[in-house]
């Protein structure tokens, strides 16, 4: 059968973007479009932080390229799983994963902080992965739509990093921290070819306007965040589209126009990954025919030059000035009784009154930032006085590195579920305090005893909205 024949036999994809394909990959093109209408791997990374009862991961086939990860038989009901919401792991494609294994290859001193941007990072998989490069790195998770902005924070929260600063600015304002960040990762908005075997939308929404209007977009995002990356950093360029106009022709173009230099990533024959063939380009692309993977692009760029000097600074600008404080010595022993304040951690106070714990290593920043951008989240909110008398956030249960003050109630399946669902517990507890919900010593979040019940402090916007019948 001819190439052309099977164009017109391959049933459920726009005629143009099996041209394309078929272009780039000959006859190998027909196993992409078979694949294509099968179901989808399902892969989840572990929490390295967040530790269940039992090794699940000796349990199923680890992702070569990640080893916190590993590949389902089937797809569970996740929302009927209480290590879920308590961000024991997060479902992730088996691809995006790849971008920590790259990135490792050039931070030549795992121990030295770094300053990384994820700049279009909701749903928030791979701001959780890149927690993975070291504790010490200032991570700032951006979002500019504003629902996708919500799952990003509730994801980030459940990870339960201090070292995050989520926010929601057009990438245009990142212009104005020339030369800030070590690491920029632009997870580019794109056609969304790959994921076409997931998303059957996307078959009927996809065009060769709809990828036009991508690259533009894309190169925009690019030349806005450009001044942001240090000289030396590295900026990793990812789509999760197939099509070279949106991946190679970009990066040709970044080479072109800007003091960015693709560099090679070492990656093993037999995983599948497929190396570009356009000359003087270093990149790399997950066809689900070859790999057990969505479709996926990567390329890694090094900004030409040496850092130092002090143009990784950020001057201070008046606005604002007290959008976050440090807590008082006399607040800070206060809140030593309710959880453990170690050395390595800062708290500040936003202008709500909601203190913020972090790592000392991102303080500096966090100051900086919050003087430089719009409305900033950082580190990890632990809770509010209210008269005199201490109201634990839900960021408090799920925060990892900080021993609690408070007695924990473990549960069983049903009634953890029942507490996520944001149901009132039939429970009686002689603990008339705030209490840790736990299952199989994972936190789930707070309760408070009243005569007869506990009182569920689960946050509704996270609450399971789903029949328990095959809990």
């Amino acid at each position: 059968m001819s190439p052309q024949r099977s164009v017109r036999h391959t049933p459920g994809f726009p005629e143009e973007f099996k041209k394309v394909m078929i272009q780039q990959l000959g006859n190998e093109s027909q196993h992409l479009f078979e694949v294509l209408n099968q179901k989808p791997p399902v892969s989840i990374r572990f929490n390295l932080s967040k530790r269940i009862e039992g090794n699940t991961q000796t349990q199923n086939e680890i992702v070569e390229w990640s080893e916190s990860a590993v590949y389902l038989d089937k797809r569970p009901k996740f929302t009927l799983d209480p290590h879920h919401h308590a961000g024991v792991y997060y479902v992730q494609e088996a691809a995006s994963m790849f971008v920590s294994y790259a990135l490792k290859q050039y931070i030549n001193n795992e121990g030295a902080k770094l300053r990384i941007l994820d700049l279009c990072a909701a749903p928030g998989g791979k701001s959780t992965l890149l927690s993975e490069l070291g504790k010490n790195n200032l991570i700032v998770s951006n979002e500019l739509i504003r629902s996708r902005y919500a799952i990003l924070r509730e994801n980030l929260l459940k990870w339960g990093g201090l070292n995050y600063i989520t926010t929601s600015q057009d990438p245009s304002s990142f212009s104005k921290l020339k030369a800030f960040f070590d690491i920029i990762l632009i997870d580019a908005p794109c056609s969304g070819e790959g994921m076409f075997r997931k998303d059957r939308d996307a078959r009927s929404e996809w065009s060769l306007g709809l990828v036009e209007l991508c690259q533009k977009r894309q190169r925009r995002i690019i030349s806005d965040v450009y001044e942001a990356l240090k000289p030396g950093g590295l900026l990793l360029y990812c789509t999760c589209t197939l099509n070279r106009q949106e991946n190679e022709d970009n990066i040709r173009w970044m080479q072109d126009n800007f003091k960015l230099k693709s560099v090679a990533i070492e990656s093993e024959p037999d995983w599948g990954i497929k190396q570009s063939d356009v000359s003087d380009i270093y990149a790399y692309r997950f066809y689900p025919h070859l790999t057990r993977s969505e479709g996926f692009f990567i390329s890694l760029l090094v900004r030409d030059g040496t850092p130092g000097g002090d143009a990784s600074k950020v001057r201070k600008r008046n606005k604002n000035p007290d959008t976050l404080k440090l807590a008082s010595k006399k607040m800070r022993s206060s809140l030593e009784n309710y959880f453990l304040v170690s050395s390595n951690h800062h708290i500040l106070e936003d202008q709500n009154g909601l203190y913020r714990l972090i790592t000392e290593h991102i303080l500096e920043d966090v100051q900086q930032l919050s003087q430089k951008l719009n409305k900033i989240h950082c580190g990890m909110p632990v809770g509010a006085f209210k008269r005199d008398s201490f109201i634990p956030h839900h960021g408090l249960a799920m925060a990892v590195d900080c021993d609690l003050h408070f007695p924990e109630l473990s549960v069983d399946l049903e009634t953890a579920l029942r507490f996520l669902k944001k149901e009132s517990l039939p429970i009686e507890s002689q603990e008339k305090v705030w209490q840790i919900l736990t299952f199989q010593g994972i936190k789930l979040g707070w309760v408070k005893a009243v005569t007869g019940r506990l009182n569920n402090y689960y946050p509704k916007e996270y609450r399971i909205k789903m029949h328990l019948d095959h809990a």
